[in-house]
């Protein structure tokens, strides 16, 4: 069976776009596939100009050139306008549910009514016309509320696909607000968030959690050396390195720049050390390949910070001392973990 042109057409747009997000190294997120396939597609000359013009002048568009072409020819466009949109989409839908619900109800108790009319008529009638009109009224009536029921079914049918769709673009939405696009761990916002959640889950269960600050040992140097497409490569390994290191139910986020963040929810401080280290050796022990040319760059290390939530706490304090630890282990020579622990220590034994 063939398929319409205009669709046989979205699948090859499909394949190109895919085609140039794995050429230029990018994660296969819905922000870059839209780029993408808008490119593929040539919807935007001015946007194709732009993406070829670097195509050009280097080999290959990198994710931080590619969020400023999204935020030149995709407007703001926020994900907390877009769930916004979706969310009224939701909103339009569960109102026609109720309309059609409030229709249903009007017609049976009309039927009701009729029915109940129909009894008292009937009631000691022997005139065989009569009786044939009111059945013969009932008759039709019925047939009008099956019709109508089964109209209603399939509208409420459609209403339930429509929603899940729209359910799963709200997902997909938010999965976007929350997810880091270079990296494909959970970002700042993200973050935020499940440091407010960690906090009322402690005050509520009277559970601590345990924070780690990581950040990259020489990333800069590392970064001008190198550019910054293999400065994105450092930046990917060990924001997958850390997720992959620590379990579903710790929170692995890129902080900002080089540092990322590991919330790590009824862990005390002795069990997030051990993590921390975790970590830690197995950044360490991931060799850097430069893709474009197969050249080995070494190895990456990174620093470790680790606190644990205090009865007085708030989140910045956390994160203050969790970051404090975090320079004294860049203090110390790079690539080690420091808990606050050790750190008050040196501090007496200074």
């Amino acid at each position: 069976m063939s398929l319409p042109e205009d669709v046989a057409r979205t699948y090859q747009i499909a394949e190109h776009a895919i085609a140039k997000i794995k050429t230029n190294e990018l994660g296969a997120f819905p922000p870059n596939y839209e780029i993408w396939f808008a490119y593929a597609a040539g919807f935007n000359p001015a946007l194709n100009k732009r993406i070829n013009e670097i195509l050009r002048a280097g080999e290959r568009v990198s994710q931080d050139e590619l969020e400023k072409i999204r935020e030149e020819f995709f407007g703001a466009g926020s994900f907390e306008e877009r769930v916004d949109a979706v969310g009224g989409q939701l909103s339009g839908k569960v109102s026609e549910i109720m309309d059609l619900i409030n229709e249903a109800a009007g017609q049976t108790s009309g039927y009701s009514d009729e029915l109940q009319d129909a009894s008292k008529n009937l009631d000691g009638v022997v005139d065989e016309q009569v009786v044939q009109a009111i059945v013969q009224k009932l008759i039709t009536m019925t047939d009008e509320v099956e019709r109508s029921s089964r109209s209603m079914s399939n509208k409420l049918l459609e209403s339930e696909q429509e929603i899940a769709a729209l359910k799963e673009a709200l997902e997909s939405v938010r999965y976007e607000a929350m997810t880091d696009q270079l990296t494909g761990i959970g970002n700042r916002k993200r973050f935020d968030r499940a440091m407010d959640e960690a906090m009322l889950s402690s005050e509520a269960t009277g559970e601590p959690f345990s924070l780690l600050v990581c950040d990259i040992d020489h990333f800069k140097k590392f970064n001008d050396t190198h550019g910054h497409q293999t400065g994105d490569q450092v930046l990917r390994l060990v924001g997958s390195t850390v997720k992959s290191s620590v379990s579903s139910k710790d929170i692995a986020c890129r902080y900002g720049g080089e540092e990322f963040c590991v919330i790590l929810p009824s862990t005390k401080i002795g069990r997030a050390t051990d993590m921390a280290n975790v970590i830690r050796q197995a950044v360490m022990g991931k060799e850097l390949v430069k893709r474009s040319t197969g050249e080995t760059l070494g190895r990456v290390t990174i620093s470790i910070g680790v606190a644990e939530l205090r009865e007085d706490d708030s989140v910045q304090s956390i994160i203050e001392r969790a970051d404090k630890c975090l320079y004294a282990a860049k203090e110390a020579g790079r690539n080690r973990v420091v808990a606050e622990a050790e750190l008050e220590a040196n501090e007496k034994a200074a």
